[in-house]
């Protein structure tokens, strides 16, 4: 594990001897991070703090008067970064472009981060990195969510995952001025409408649930047929939240051994999209086997047995 420090030498910044990743300059997309040796699926890869972390105003002067309020060397660090957008300004800029946004699977939209290192990270609409904000330890957190061999290229998602392959296209080519060519953009055009319906089908299973708390036995049905998607899809991200909402409507509508089950089934997808160290992962795992011991279980009980993974 690497902990970053705020002190990050300008462009590429010098890593630890062992680090499990190295950052290079590739003469077609510029830095990039690359696998310093094999990775295993769920080993945290990065643990960094925000250089700043912004709420609702990105406008250039408060952006400017945040990154004067920076030492020297953090200054150093905010103006290295990519600015693919020059025409917001020098500052706001570069949030747009390098910020991330603070969120989990499990919590809303709260502001926005900046992170130097983590930002050096490239696009790909099938990662094989997945990042997640630790509130608690307020720091981003990366983690491989596949097996990764030594020298490959390690991909977080801009957040266009759910999309169709020309919609993502358009959303990266205007706010990151760049073309995407990873292996999901890439596909011919028969697999591409697959890949478009299986994805945008994912989105609207996401969407969904939030209307079906009151009915465990859909909501368990449709996050089943979307982890199947993402199954199908070669996604590892986005698992965990639905075995997460499924793991939570089998304790509230008291179904034991679905609790269970479903908790089983959130570890197992939750380790490698977010490690075994994400502090949602450790209480399931103290909690997996007396579901009943939730004070919101029961709350909302159901005759039928609960579809199980």
């Amino acid at each position: 594990m690497l902990k970053a420090s705020s002190a990050l030498a300008p462009c590429l910044p010098d890593l630890p001897h062992d680090s499990p990743f190295q950052l290079v300059v590739d003469p077609h997309k510029g830095v990039k991070a690359v696998a310093a040796r094999t990775l295993k699926a769920g080993e945290l890869i990065l643990t960094e703090a925000p250089l700043f972390i912004l709420n609702d105003d990105l406008s250039e002067p408060t952006v400017a008067a945040v990154v004067s309020s920076l030492s020297l060397d953090e200054q150093a660090v905010f103006y290295a970064l990519a600015n693919s957008l020059p025409e917001l300004g020098r500052h706001r800029g570069r949030v747009e472009t390098n910020a991330f946004a603070l969120t989990n699977d499990y919590g809303t939209d709260a502001g926005v981060s900046l992170l130097p290192l983590s930002s050096r990270f490239n696009h790909s609409c099938r990662p094989n990195i997945c990042r997640t904000w630790d509130d608690a330890a307020q720091c981003e957190r990366l983690v491989a969510c596949e097996a990764v061999a030594a020298g490959v290229e390690l991909c977080i998602s801009y957040g266009t995952l759910f999309k169709p392959r020309i919609q993502r296209l358009s959303i990266l080519q205007k706010k990151y001025r760049f073309t995407c060519a990873c292996p999901a953009c890439a596909v011919p055009p028969a697999e591409s409408l697959q890949s478009d319906l299986r994805r945008c089908t994912i989105g609207h299973v996401g969407t969904a649930l939030s209307s079906l708390k009151h009915d465990p036995i859909a909501l368990i049905e449709l996050a089943k047929q979307g982890l199947s998607l993402l199954e199908a899809e070669g996604l590892a991200i986005g698992r965990s939240r639905l075995a997460h909402r499924a793991y939570r409507a089998a304790v509230v509508a008291g179904d034991k051994q679905a609790s269970i089950a479903w908790a089983q089934k959130f570890l197992e997808v939750n380790a490698r999209e977010e490690g075994i160290e994400a502090s949602e992962y450790r209480r399931v795992q103290a909690a997996v086997d007396q579901p009943e011991r939730d004070r919101e279980f029961g709350k909302r009980p159901v005759a039928s047995k609960l579809p199980l993974p």
